[in-house]
């Protein structure tokens, strides 16, 4: 598929931006950090054309439907949306630095998706819903943002150990990165907006549910495993806003939270079936 071709383009091009992130991780070339910015915004628009073209190519098989119906398109959906979020998070902080090691997980995602069918199948009858963009786009929002919160927090946990260890640390490329409390801030920043949106892909999705089957929620591995989630990450915005938990801690929850819901992505979608086996 033409869509498919596009992907491809979109990784290699990926490849080459985070390489172009490292050099200037290293470097410290400000044109290189330029050109980098350059590279992922570029390849972000030709990933979007990409998912047009899917959304485009199921009409033209008769179903016409949004792109996030089988895992292969889900995955495609969330390497965009990190990348994403991401072009949101330098253009605010001009962290460029953080593409070295933000964009990889995009790469990831779709050297994963490379062996997945991409074949454009037919939804199922519950799926054929204005409330599939409301809950599954929410909550793969959410996703995202907690899987750069999540990078962030390696990186702070990084930071911290070497200073406590080294002291204040030299001229490196460690010095190019964001202090810790500025890495801090821009990690509670990402998961609140993730969070946003996981809380409103939670109330669309019992609503959803309440619709289809007349409750609100039914305590399936997929309901359970979404609850988790947002409870680790209401306890991380609780910890931090009243009891000003930030550093290591902050760091630690924010890892804890990515784990439940990397599990809930992917093992949840490896043994269930039905409207949920593929978000």
């Amino acid at each position: 598929m033409l869509s498919t071709r596009f992907f491809e383009i979109s990784l290699i091009l990926y490849v080459a931006a985070t390489l172009t992130y490292i050099f200037y991780l290293f470097l410290n070339k400000e044109n290189l950090g330029k050109f980098a910015t350059r590279i992922i915004v570029s390849t972000f628009l030709c990933h979007t054309v990409g998912i047009v073209l899917r959304w485009k190519e199921s009409y033209d098989l008769g179903f016409g439907h949004i792109p996030l119906t089988s895992l292969f398109e889900a995955i495609i959906l969330f390497s965009w949306l990190v990348v994403l979020i991401y072009i949101g998070v330098e253009y605010i902080y001009k962290y460029k630095v953080l593409g070295a090691f933000v964009i990889p997980l995009s790469i990831i995602a779709l050297v994963y998706s490379t062996f997945l069918s991409d074949e454009i199948k037919p939804i199922i009858p519950q799926l054929q819903s204005y409330w599939l963009y409301a809950h599954a786009i929410t909550c793969f929002l959410g996703y995202a943002a907690f899987t750069i919160a999540f990078t962030i927090s390696i990186i702070s946990l990084f930071k911290i150990r070497v200073e406590k260890k080294e002291g204040k640390e030299e001229e490196s490329f460690l010095s190019r990165l964001p202090n810790v409390k500025e890495l801090d801030l821009v990690n509670y920043k990402v998961i609140a907006f993730g969070f946003s949106f996981w809380t409103i892909g939670m109330f669309s999705g019992a609503y959803w549910s309440y619709y289809l089957y007349g409750t609100y929620w039914d305590w399936s591995s997929k309901d359970t495993g979404m609850l988790l989630t947002w409870l680790i990450y209401a306890t991380f915005l609780h910890l931090r806003l009243n009891y000003g938990w930030v550093g290591t801690r902050s760091a630690i929850i924010s890892i804890i939270g990515f784990s439940f819901s990397l599990i809930l992505f992917f093992a949840v979608n490896l043994i269930i079936t039905g409207v949920h086996a593929i978000f």
